[in-house]
């Protein structure tokens, strides 16, 4: 088969896309995860039961996670549930439950503020049962409609909650009390805390920060090309590219620099739902999670918005020691041009030999992969191809899912034959 490599390729991918046909496309999970919108300053993130590392823009946040935010930093959270939290300097949270996670069933989100300032949007478009719950370390904290919301705690015995819309509950041992739009209430003590309400004082510097953001977004030219629960990334778009129109359809080109490619610059990243790209681009949280990348001749690259979030919009290649990734847009109309067929998930077979099969492919070495600084080892398949010396592409598979790795797993295609068989 070796001795015919055209053959091989031609022959795995017609057989791979006859699957596509027969099977339902897309490869989205229920729900989506939040991420870290805007990161300014220094922060901190640990994914249960791992280690604390730098936050990064568009980093996913898993239940679990707890977040450190360094003082003089300050940090915007757009949660599963499409509520918004804003984190201010010298502030610890953790995000014990997060409702519309793919890998969360939680009615409600819930949130445990060990100490610092936070800021909790509850928005009218929230899809959680039941709406959001804050514990500081002396109060539980129930919004108990649609609003604006501030929390303070000293991480012992002082809380501070500010409505600025809304109602909001404060329940501690000794009691409850309400508070609605602007009204702020102090609450005193460890166990039986005094619960004090009182006429809202003036924003400080969080609000005046969120309220900046919230104009970025009011200001940015809205063409209704994406869904609703992601207008907070119409800004994002608007500042660093345009939308055109091809053959009748939408497509949005960023302006970059000759030689870019989708899925580069940044890393691909742990989740039970799967390899998450976490892209170090302003705009790449929508273009990377919703709709999917082509490449076209007059263009270049461009993304074409979608409705369902999935980790990343890609096929995969796993061979021996390398590992290979296409955005599904361009496999789909390249492949599908010469062979016809859809999309699916799952693994779909072999695959290897002549190169000219994976043009616009990125590749790596699989000991780089998830690296911070991966980007510097990605690398187009011509140019992978010449620095290793590697007349064929080697025996590999060709995927979609890649639930089955965990981090344990060395991600190879050792660890697919084990996990797929």
């Amino acid at each position: 088969m070796n001795s015919h490599p055209r053959s091989l390729v031609r022959t795995t991918l017609a057989l791979a896309l006859f699957a596509l046909a027969c099977a339902a496309p897309g490869f989205s999970q229920d729900g989506s995860y939040g991420y870290l919108r805007v990161v300014e300053g220094s922060a901190t993130v640990m994914q249960s039961g791992g280690d604390r590392d730098a936050a990064e823009v568009n980093q996913p946040v898993l239940p679990g996670d707890k977040l450190w935010v360094a003082r003089g930093s300050r940090v915007e959270v757009m949660l599963a549930d499409r509520n918004i939290l804003r984190l201010d300097g010298d502030t610890q949270i953790t995000l014990e439950q997060l409702a519309g996670s793919p890998d969360d069933n939680a009615p409600a989100t819930v949130l445990r503020l060990e100490q610092g300032n936070a800021q909790l949007i509850v928005t009218e478009d929230s899809i959680s049962d039941e709406l959001p719950r804050i514990d500081t370390p002396n109060a539980t904290i129930y919004p108990q409609a649609y609003g604006t919301y501030r929390i303070t705690a000293d991480g012992e015995d002082w809380s501070q909650v500010v409505v600025r819309r809304g109602t909001a509950q404060i329940v501690t041992e000794r009691g409850s009390e309400d508070v609605r739009a602007d009204e702020e209430a102090v609450v005193e003590g460890d166990r039986e805390a005094s619960i004090d309400v009182e006429d809202a004082e003036g924003a400080d510097g969080l609000e005046r920060w969120g309220r900046d953001l919230d104009d970025q977004v009011r200001l940015a030219s809205s063409r209704g090309y994406l869904d609703d629960n992601l207008r907070y990334e119409e800004a994002s778009l608007a500042r660093y590219g345009s939308w055109v129109t091809i053959e009748n359809r939408p497509y949005w080109r960023p302006r970059v620099d000759i030689g870019w490619r989708p899925y580069w610059r940044g890393r691909w990243g742990y989740t039970p739902a799967g390899l998450n790209w976490i892209s170090s681009e302003p705009w790449g949280w929508a273009t990377y999670h919703y709709g999917s990348w082509d490449y076209n001749p007059n263009y270049g690259w461009i993304w074409q918005p979608g409705h369902q979030w999935a980790p990343a919009w890609v096929y995969w290649y796993w061979g021996p020691s390398y590992v290979g990734w296409c955005p599904t847009g361009y496999y789909t109309h390249f492949y599908g041009n010469r062979y016809g067929g859809g999309f699916r998930r799952g693994v779909y077979g072999w695959a290897g030999g002549d190169w000219g099969g994976f043009n616009h492919w990125t590749f790596l070495s699989t000991n780089h992969l998830g690296r911070r600084d991966q980007y510097r080892y990605a690398v187009p398949a011509d140019e992978f191809r010449q620095h290793n010396r590697l007349p064929q592409v080697p025996r590999g598979i060709i995927t979609t899912d890649t639930r089955p790795l965990t981090p344990a797993d060395q991600p190879s295609l050792g660890a697919w034959t084990t996990v797929t068989r």
